[in-house]
């Protein structure tokens, strides 16, 4: 067994990922999700590595990741650092391309 899914780690976060609304989109079940967000292993957007340290209170592992969702839809989009995943650094890139792209017409 994974320390992953150990004391019901996996659990929990499927559960927070249903709470917040999210929904499966191109991924047939939880499982397929949670699989991509463990083995991604860099932020998508910055490339940084992500923490494995121990967490204080409870001894979970300290990801530093988030599962990035479209609020509107509640899609999954990315797993992202949490610096990336709050700062909207993301959505400023994707618009910075699409305005770029605007301008060779």
């Amino acid at each position: 067994m994974s320390y992953y899914t150990y004391n019901g780690l996996k659990s929990r976060r499927i559960s927070d990922w249903k709470a917040q609304g999210i929904i499966l989109g191109k991924f047939n079940e939880w499982n397929d999700l949670y699989k991509w967000y463990i083995e991604t292993d860099k932020c998508e957007a910055c490339n940084i590595t992500f923490e494995s340290g121990r967490g204080t209170k409870t001894g979970q592992k300290k990801l530093g990741k988030c599962l990035d969702h479209c609020h509107s839809t509640n899609l999954p989009r990315q797993i992202l650092c949490r610096s990336c995943n709050s700062s909207d650094r993301y959505i400023n890139v994707l618009t910075s391309i699409f305005l770029m792209d605007l301008n060779k017409f």
